[in-house]
């Protein structure tokens, strides 16, 4: 992903295809630092959504993440994702428990 008008990379969107059968897809994004706040991977993860509902055919696009990412949970929330589910201690990161987050959205809710 970059900023408007400009070709410098400043982060990136993926989409994983989780459920062929069920047509589901995860989406999941970076942006550095410098560049965080700027309303950048909200742009992104917009235009990544809509792309996997146009052109890939989605149901439903899903995002997972650490409960504590708050920016990441904002994008989520800005672009119109809900918070479906907190699955409690599901993984381990720096030795500690932690808490993930599961967003998502439905085709017809776009």
């Amino acid at each position: 992903m970059s900023p408007k008008g400009s070709r410098e990379l400043v982060g990136e969107i993926v989409l994983t295809l989780t459920e062929a059968e069920a047509d589901q897809v995860e989406i999941g994004w970076v942006v550095h630092p410098d560049h965080a706040g700027k309303g950048i991977a909200s742009e992104a993860a917009r235009a990544a959504i809509e792309f996997a509902f146009a052109s890939l055919g989605a149901h439903r696009v899903c995002a997972s993440l650490d409960a504590l990412n708050v920016s990441s949970a904002k994008v989520c929330e800005r672009i119109g994702m809900r918070l479906e589910a907190t699955l409690r201690q599901s993984h381990r990161q720096l030795g500690e428990w932690r808490d993930e987050l599961i967003y998502a959205i439905l085709a017809d809710e776009v």
